[in-house]
């Protein structure tokens, strides 16, 4: 499956229940050159009713807390196969509850959580210079760096297409103050319409074509630093536009959306030996 460039792997453990899952095969399967190629894998663990236990890894094999286009994935993905156009779909990942709906163009929403942790205007050291970039932990860690706002990294004309982005993601990703779990790293580059954002994401080790979590990450972002008011237009590496929306009242943020396609690319059998 595939959610504005970001693609996943999804097992139904229904119809394999005797496979064993280790961090080996996930690599395995998650490799672009010798399985499938994916960003991340994604079990339904389990059935219980309208719920779905939902077990997720990166590439590397990682668990994974929280994935915000995986989860429109599985909302998509429960739709289709329950053939259920109206209501919520009810979903755990890493045992917490969230939720998410189809609208009425067919697209897939994803309610998050509040953010667990906002630590505005961070400074962090790279490579003997001062970075600053907001730290937002929505289950899933990131620094977001506004592009235009930190001179010693980024020169007064760098486009966003022009960032070093695994070279300056990979070093902040494993920087010691976001030790030892690391952090997702959010570009961004505030426009009058869209908001351009990308992303290197740990377990991945990579950048990737988008990140639902960063992307929210980002608006939030934005939206305390520049008052850009939700909806939110997140344009993504791979060319396709997300929507963030939220509620914000007596500096709580609520009702956050993450909005956007999401498609079954294909389906197959991965032959284990």
């Amino acid at each position: 499956m595939v959610a504005a460039g970001n693609d996943f792997v999804l097992i139904d453990r229904a119809e394999n229940n005797n496979t064993r899952f280790s961090k080996e095969l996930i690599q395995k399967i998650c490799d672009r050159k010798t399985g499938v190629g994916a960003d991340g894998l994604m079990i339904l663990q389990s059935h219980s009713g309208e719920e779905l236990n939902i077990e997720f890894y990166n590439s590397d094999g990682s668990y994974g807390a929280l994935c915000g286009n995986g989860s429109r994935c599985v909302i998509k993905y429960i739709r289709d196969k329950r053939s259920l156009n109206k209501g919520k779909v009810y979903f755990v990942f890493n045992g917490k509850q969230y939720h998410g709906f189809i609208d009425d163009s067919g697209t897939p929403v994803f309610n998050l959580q509040k953010p667990l942790k906002i630590d505005l205007n961070k400074v962090i050291e790279f490579d003997g210079i001062h970075v600053t970039g907001d730290f937002i932990d929505l289950n899933v860690p990131h620094f977001v760096i506004n592009i235009n706002e930190n001179s010693g990294l980024f020169s007064s004309n760098t486009n966003i297409d022009n960032v070093d982005v695994l070279r300056i993601g990979r070093k902040i990703r494993f920087a010691k103050e976001f030790a030892p779990v690391g952090v997702n790293v959010n570009f961004i580059d505030p426009g009058d319409e869209n908001i351009s954002v990308r992303t290197y994401e740990r377990g991945v080790e990579y950048e990737t074509l988008s990140c639902g979590t960063g992307s929210v990450a980002s608006a939030i972002s934005a939206f305390l630093h520049r008052d850009i008011k939700p909806p939110v237009n997140i344009l993504t590496k791979s060319g396709e536009k997300l929507v963030v929306n939220f509620k914000y009242e007596n500096n709580i943020f609520t009702n956050i959306t993450l909005k956007g396609n999401a498609k079954i690319v294909f389906h197959g059998k991965f032959i284990l030996n």
